[in-house]
């Protein structure tokens, strides 16, 4: 995580990183701005979770990232101290990481059993 105050430093924090991405959350001051910059480090295992889609002055960017090939799926709901609903959106290019490893059920948790597996021994080792 960064803070940066200036525009041109916030805008270009994740080029300037040098990194890969697995995450990045569009939120905040320039959005739009941000977006543009994002594609040019973004890869398809990259996943976006850009807030307020709903917004009418970030349709540019929605529609950028639409144009670039970028799915979206959109969660509407309240959102604190308003009393209207808000759309955030996450964006992908592939599916891929939702088919990655183990299904969670096989997976033990470090810190003991949940309930289901302590009413099932057989459901815990």
């Amino acid at each position: 995580m960064r803070f940066e105050q200036e525009p041109e430093r916030y805008v270009s924090a994740l080029e300037r990183a040098g990194e890969r991405f697995d995450l990045v959350v569009v939120d905040g001051s320039h959005r739009p701005e941000c977006v543009n910059a994002l594609l040019r480090v973004a890869d398809d295992e990259t996943l976006i979770i850009f807030d307020n889609t709903d917004t009418p002055k970030f349709l540019p960017a929605v529609q950028t990232l639409k144009e670039a090939g970028w799915r979206r799926l959109d969660f509407y709901g309240l959102i604190p101290c308003y009393t209207y609903k808000n759309c955030t959106s996450i964006y992908l290019k592939s599916w891929s990481f939702l088919e990655r490893g183990q299904f969670p059920s096989v997976k033990h948790s470090s810190l003991g059993p949940t309930c289901a597996q302590a009413m099932d021994p057989a459901g815990w080792p």
